[in-house]
């Protein structure tokens, strides 16, 4: 190596170099009282969404007009996920599918897609709380969280035919 070059670099282990004994494609099998503490916290998860949901009335506030929610910023949520739906389904069913890109040349194809719809995210958030403030004060980042994780952990209890 040139002492001209401040980097420094040095060659690693490609999967050519590793036994064959492990099989790096796929993780090893969890133990059925693993999956059974995962299905167990996504439980908890979507119960907890299901009363906060019902004790707050989520449904009537984000979509009655007669709630005290902030109903121009609701507008421009829905309008931003709209938007960040759009960019999944380019990202997660038209590259993969239609163009047969895999994930990896996601960052060279489309460089800016994750970067934006990250900052989509933030602004819908943000956008969200504020819109909610009215109703449920300062337990609303608290309530709308749990109703995220709830929505998040819902697709843990959907039986896939493929293990796990």
């Amino acid at each position: 190596m040139s002492s001209s070059n401040p980097a420094i670099y040095r060659r690693v282990a490609s999967h050519e170099n590793l036994d064959d004994t492990s099989s790096s494609d796929s993780a090893p099998p969890r133990s059925l009282s693993d999956r059974c503490m995962d299905k167990g916290i996504a439980l908890l998860w979507v119960f907890l969404a299901l009363v906060t949901h019902h004790k707050c009335h989520v449904s009537t506030t984000l979509f009655s007009k007669e709630s005290n929610a902030l109903q121009p910023l609701l507008q421009v949520i829905a309008l931003l996920l709209g938007v960040q739906v759009v960019l999944a389904t380019y990202l997660c069913v038209y590259l993969p599918y239609i163009k047969q890109l895999d994930s990896s040349a996601w960052p060279v194809y489309c460089p800016r897609i994750i970067p934006t719809a990250s900052g989509l995210g933030a602004v819908t958030v943000v956008l969200l709380i504020r819109a909610c403030w009215p109703v449920w004060g300062f337990l609303t980042p608290l309530i709308l969280s749990i109703q995220f994780m709830g929505l998040l952990f819902v697709s843990q209890l959907i039986p896939w035919p493929f293990g796990g």
